[in-house]
C-alpha cells in the first residue's frame, strides 16, 4: 500500500467510528422539549436557564458539537483525498473504455 492509500484507509475508519459515536451520543441525550414549538416558545424554560449548564446533559451537548464538527472536517478531508474523476477517466481510457464522447 502506498502512503495516500493508508491515509485514506485510516481516515475512513476514523470517519466510520466517529459516525457511530455521534449517533450514540445523540441518542443518549434526553429530549426535554416538545418538538419545534417547545424550541421556539420555551425560551425561559431552557436547559441553561434551569441548570446553568453544569450537568451531564451539558457535557453531552458539548461532546455532540465537538464530535459533529470533527466529523464534518473529516468528511471534507476524506473527500479532498479522493482521486479526481479525471484520473478515473484516464485510467478507463488506458484500458480501452471510452465513456466521454
Amino acid at each position: 500500500m502506498q502512503t495516500p492509500e493508508i491515509i485514506r484507509l485510516i481516515s475512513a475508519i476514523i470517519l466510520f467510528v466517529g459516525a457511530i459515536v455521534l449517533v450514540v451520543i445523540v441518542l443518549i441525550q434526553s429530549n426535554s422539549s416538545k418538538g419545534l414549538s417547545g424550541t421556539i416558545v420555551g425560551g425561559s424554560e431552557t436547559f441553561y436557564g434551569k441548570n446553568k449548564g453544569k450537568s451531564t446533559e451539558k457535557k453531552l451537548l458539548v461532546a455532540t458539537i465537538v464530535i459533529a464538527s470533527v466529523f464534518l472536517v473529516l468528511c471534507l478531508v476524506v473527500y479532498a483525498l479522493q482521486p479526481g474523476l479525471t484520473l478515473l477517466i484516464e485510467q478507463l481510457k488506458d484500458q480501452g473504455i471510452n465513456i466521454a464522447q
